[in-house]
């Protein structure tokens, strides 16, 4: 878990990962009030549920 986690924060800090996330969101209109925070704060609901905590 520890390193899915770190991943997760790796993706976090990504400008390269946030630009993409913009330009995306932008040509996707189910995306598109959605921000890229809102979505890594998903995943690291979605990790806490399906990963058993030690």
């Amino acid at each position: 878990m520890i390193d899915l986690i770190a991943n997760l924060n790796v993706l976090k800090d990504s400008k390269i990962l946030r630009d993409k996330w913009t330009s995306y969101s932008r040509k996707n209109s189910y995306a598109r009030n959605l921000e890229f925070d809102e979505t890594i704060k998903c995943l690291e609901e979605f990790i806490d549920i399906i990963v058993p905590k030690i």
